[in-house]
């Protein structure tokens, strides 16, 4: 049987350095489990989600075919990792599963995953790591290495380079998990409950202050998705949820929501698309970010200031965009400037390519920044400032 070569400091060091890359790039966990598996003297390796509820769409594979790597997916999606042996880690920490804990049991030889899955693909030994982040509902990911029948085991001097990478994982996940809610969160005073949602609107992730809302029963999980509080809040989340699956996040109306609360009074609800999933396996099956504060009460004759200054706007587009970032619809805009909607509708337009860019859901975030005073240099050019922006 095959042996295995010890792991070098600096192979140790090349796939720490690829675990904090991958968090910005995921085309580096393919890079970090193909120098993993030929250091650890693996046949294949993956990286995959271990919910048995929730789809993150993480599943990265090295030396895997495809139909087993649709088996081994849908096997994870649809069945208890506990019954594949794999063990849940605590909180922001990780935890080793060595082979013998999966193969060589007596019990697992007998189960249909053992023997109509990694039997045809000579997959005999298991070792990996299970992660899960530091969070209120930890979504675990695993990656995991394989040998085949004519190797031997993982050998127990593989424990300390196992031990070395799953703490850094730990850590990473805590690291950038911490710094995608804190860039995506930031919203009124800084207070605010974040919880991200899945496209159909499920939970998988939210903050501190989310969670305190939860504990105090002011939010509520419910099988199906968040309940607000009240029925108006609950209809407004899933019109706004449907509103923003069919328009891609494109147009802000509807998307906001103002709403007293009996023990926390005024609150302002936002919903935001996600144009791109997270970075972090723990946050990936992330579609929208529902945002719950305190409204924050913009100065708008400072933010018409800096709106002519940095993007030559003029009193008329301002308003317009002001309006527009509150939650009036085009049509009340108009009415309310005793104006056509033709004309609301060219004020927005000119607005949007003095500014540089071209979606309607960006000309709401760049007003609510300059009247949080939050902007007040104008933004990297995202495309050509000479393009004609669209509607």
């Amino acid at each position: 049987m095959a042996g295995t070569k010890a792991v070098t400091l600096t192979e140790l060091s090349e796939l720490v350095s690829l675990i904090h890359e991958a968090y910005t790039d995921q085309s580096a966990w393919l890079r970090f489990v193909q120098n993993a598996a030929r250091a650890l003297s693996a046949n294949s390796a993956f990286v995959t989600s271990i919910s048995p509820v929730r789809q993150t769409g993480l599943w990265i594979p090295y030396r895997v075919d495809d139909p087993a790597m649709r088996q081994y997916e849908q096997y994870y999606r649809n069945v208890s990792p506990i019954r594949a042996g794999l063990r849940y880690a605590a909180p922001g920490c990780f935890d080793l599963v060595r082979g013998s804990d999966i193969i060589a049991d007596a019990a697992m030889q007998k189960t249909e995953y053992y023997n109509d899955f990694l039997r045809p693909q000579d997959w005999r030994w298991v070792s990996g790591i299970t992660v899960a982040p530091d969070a209120p509902q930890p979504l675990h990911y695993y990656v995991g290495f394989l040998r085949g029948t004519r190797s031997a085991d993982f050998e127990p001097e593989l424990d300390p380079v196992f031990r070395a990478l799953g703490q850094h994982m730990a850590h990473v996940e805590r690291l950038f998990r911490t710094r995608t809610l804190v860039r995506e969160s930031a919203f009124a005073a800084g207070a605010s409950a974040a919880y991200f949602l899945t496209g159909e609107g499920r939970l998988i992730e939210y903050n501190a202050a989310g969670d305190d809302l939860i504990q105090r029963r002011i939010v509520r999980v419910g099988p199906r998705g968040l309940l607000l509080g009240t029925q108006a809040t609950d209809l407004w989340l899933q019109g706004a949820l449907a509103t923003a699956l069919v328009r891609g996040g494109a147009e802000d109306r509807g998307l906001r929501l103002r709403a007293v609360d009996a023990e926390l009074g005024e609150l302002l609800y936002e919903l935001r698309v996600l144009n791109e999933p997270p970075p972090v396996p723990s946050l990936r099956g992330a579609r929208f970010l529902l945002v719950v504060g305190p409204p924050t009460v913009p100065d708008r004759a400072q933010a018409a200031v800096f709106a002519q200054r940095l993007f030559s706007w003029t009193r008329a587009e301002y308003d317009v965009a002001s309006r527009l970032s509150s939650g009036q619809p085009l049509t009340e805009i108009a009415k309310a400037r005793d104006s056509t909607l033709a004309t609301v509708r060219s004020h927005l337009k000119r607005a949007k390519h003095k500014a540089g860019i071209r979606r309607q859901v960006e000309l709401v975030r760049l007003v609510m920044k300059l009247e949080n005073g939050e902007l007040t240099q104008p933004p990297a050019p995202q495309h050509d400032r000479n393009a004609v922006a669209t509607t």
